[in-house]
């Protein structure tokens, strides 16, 4: 196995742009973790259907939720099944909806709905009433806490000048 000694990851037919060792890693990550006592290493997580919850709070419809992490924000992985709804509710913090797949719209406090597609996000400010519906169907990552401040690598576009 390659392991990559950078940040890079080499597209086939390309030149990589850093050096690339290889390595052999043990095929029982136990023996690994026996030399760093007390040390997690990576988990990959899974958002299993069969283990998500429906939400009907507020009038949604064809909603399921999974909680990924939860402390001083929660982050949680969300499904619009096709004609789907998150209900109009106001936002406890600020919370963010980023699209990962299929499309939507969503609204703020005004009842205006914007379209929003995989890769857009929404932020809501806490109290703002808000809703997201579904023709096709959508997922999302849905973060809930304090944003200190948005990337400057970002586009913003506010609905309200659209």
């Amino acid at each position: 196995m390659a392991v990559c000694s950078g940040h890079c990851l080499k597209v086939p037919g390309s030149k990589p742009q850093h050096r690339v060792k290889p390595t052999t890693l043990p095929a029982d990550l136990s023996a690994l973790e026996a030399g760093h006592p007390g040390k997690e290493f990576m988990k990959i997580l899974s958002m299993d259907p069969a283990k998500a919850h429906a939400v009907g709070i507020y009038g949604s419809q064809a909603f399921t939720l999974t909680h990924i992490a939860a402390g001083n924000a929660r982050l949680s992985h969300a499904v619009l099944a096709p004609g789907g709804c998150i209900g109009r509710h106001p936002a406890t913090q600020q919370q963010l909806l980023l699209v990962i797949d299929g499309d939507g719209e969503v609204s703020g406090d005004n009842g205006v709905f914007h379209p929003l597609a995989a890769g857009q996000a929404a932020l809501w400010q806490p109290g703002e009433e808000h809703e997201t519906r579904s023709e096709m169907g959508l997922t999302a990552v849905i973060f809930e806490g304090e944003i200190e401040r948005l990337s400057e690598q970002l586009e913003e576009t506010s609905p309200d000048v659209l």
